[in-house]
């Protein structure tokens, strides 16, 4: 952990910012907070927003840092008040210790001033510079404690000491802090990049990852061309356990932004039908786009109706707790609750149940989850079975996450339909 050290041991900020955009970004961290935490948004989400266009990466960086490290920040400041602050001045006590512990580009002691300065307009900055220069004085030169009860929600926490062995927790715990690498997905159709790049854990050969410095690849041609994904090694794990047969009917029924169905078009080019369908049409303009840019022709839709046909392959990449992608999306465990899982368990049934419902003869569903649950992954599998006798499950797979990939988990759902004798 960064100590609160005295600016000179520190790489200065004041020359390089104004200290009027160092307030925006802290106010614009405390706000954010706010929405997110009062469940208005994800941060996936509120990062997409054009207020902070600006200085998104840094914002980005900053939120990321508080909720990975969100049970030590807030203990750490609920020592040194009686009772809870009003939501804003708590959420700038929240970024403010978050910049000041895990940022190198700005001093401690400056964080402290530009939250002392973005306090004075609701007439607490007093409260404010004390509680940071308490709390940074105590924490001055320790590590930020990293054991799964100083990190995991203890929601979490409780399930996974139940589901996983000390080792696999203390390897989530580790996963959870880590900083992902920029990973994306080479297409078959692209000549070698021009761009230096190594390969990336990869769960099948057929879907080449690399890892590179992140601007070689977004200012690539190849990228603009749409021959480069940006994805997680995981995202693969359905896709790679496709059958290896032909299919003329494809629906993927999840598909914004449709990572996977590029997937899938290049894994079935010969396809006669396929429909990449979801609900949300703000997330599949993305899938528009996706396909737009790489001239592929196949309709994009949020009308149910496109789904009445009878198909050889349905993919569900099924809403879930996102509880497997943790180090991109850290707020996700803090939104774990058993009332939220219980509605997305339901919303994964129904959508089994209607694959099931339009599955040609032998034909297969890939269900798949971002999630490390047991609840999402075999046990719903397991329920899917006792209720559809017609069905076998061919394989199923689940990625724990780590320090070089997301968590996944996913099943191969068989349609087998017993003939009569003639």
């Amino acid at each position: 952990m960064n100590g609160f050290a005295p600016s000179g041991n520190r790489k200065k900020s004041g020359h390089l910012r104004h200290r009027n955009t160092e307030e925006e970004i802290l106010t614009g961290a405390r706000d954010a907070l706010i929405t997110i935490e009062n469940g208005t948004c994800t941060l996936d989400d509120l990062l997409d927003d054009a207020r902070y266009h600006n200085f998104r990466r840094i914002l980005s960086h900053l939120l990321l840092g508080y909720f990975k490290h969100k049970k030590v920040i807030d203990s750490a400041l609920a020592g040194f008040f009686r009772k809870t602050p009003a939501e804003k001045t708590h959420a700038l006590l929240k970024v403010s210790l978050t910049q000041a512990l895990t940022q190198e580009r700005i001093a401690p002691q400056t964080v402290v001033n530009v939250a002392v300065e973005a306090a004075k307009k609701d007439k607490n900055h007093g409260f404010v510079n004390a509680v940071l220069r308490k709390a940074l004085s105590e924490l001055s030169g320790r590590e930020l404690p990293s054991s799964p009860e100083d990190v995991l929600p203890e929601i979490l926490l409780s399930r996974w000491k139940k589901e996983f062995s000390s080792n696999q927790l203390k390897e989530l715990t580790a996963a959870f802090s880590s900083i992902p690498e920029f990973t994306f997905r080479i297409e078959k159709n692209c000549p070698e990049p021009e761009f230096k790049y190594s390969k990336a854990f990869c769960v099948d050969p057929a879907f080449p990852f690399g890892t590179a410095v992140p601007g070689d690849v977004l200012g690539s041609k190849e990228f603009s061309a749409g021959m480069i994904y940006i994805q997680d090694p995981a995202a693969s794990l359905a896709v790679s356990m496709a059958p290896d047969r032909k299919m003329e009917r494809i629906l993927d029924l999840c598909a914004a932004p449709g990572g996977k169905s590029l997937m899938l078009l290049e894994k079935y080019p010969e396809v006669q039908k396929f429909v990449a369908y979801d609900r949300s049409s703000k997330r599949q303009e993305l899938t528009r786009k996706n396909f737009e840019l790489r001239g592929i022709k196949h309709p994009t839709t949020c009308d149910s109706k496109m789904l009445e046909d009878s198909w050889d392959l349905i993919l569900i990449d099924a809403p879930c707790s996102n509880t497997g992608v943790f180090r991109k999306r850290p707020d996700a465990l803090w939104r774990f609750s058993l009332e939220e899982l219980h509605k997305t368990l339901i919303i994964q049934k129904e959508l089994l149940d209607f694959a099931a419902s339009h599955l040609a003869d032998d034909g297969c569903i890939l269900y798949s989850t971002c999630s490390i649950e047991k609840d999402e992954d075999e046990e719903q599998v397991k329920d899917f079975l006792a209720r559809h006798s017609s069905f076998v499950c061919l394989e199923s797979r689940k990625l724990l996450p780590s320090s070089g990939h997301d968590g996944a988990f996913s099943a191969l759902l068989q349609k087998h339909i017993v003939h009569a004798d003639r």
